[in-house]
């Protein structure tokens, strides 16, 4: 299973539910800085990071993420964090 996390509180409530960080995981841009997307990548973790924002209240924009998710796993089935509405 591939994890897209959206927010920074949908990462860490992901990670605090599984008790580790999952990989292969993708997030949104802006989740984490650039430190500890170093120390993850470095620890092992299939990590990529977004290089531009996604809107998670924009079923659009979410869903061609999912599509670039799934060029790259595309056996793999795909979480998608769906953050409360604002």
């Amino acid at each position: 299973m591939v994890f897209f996390a959206l927010t920074t509180i949908g990462f860490r409530n992901l990670v605090e539910t599984m008790g580790r960080v999952p990989s292969p995981i993708w997030l949104n841009a802006g989740i984490l800085d650039r430190i500890e997307i170093d120390k993850l990548r470095s620890s092992g973790i299939n990590l990529t990071v977004f290089s531009q924002a996604r809107d998670p209240f924009d079923s659009s924009d979410i869903s061609q993420a999912v599509a670039t998710i799934q060029m790259h796993h595309d056996q793999d089935t795909i979480w998608v964090e769906t953050p409360p509405a604002p």
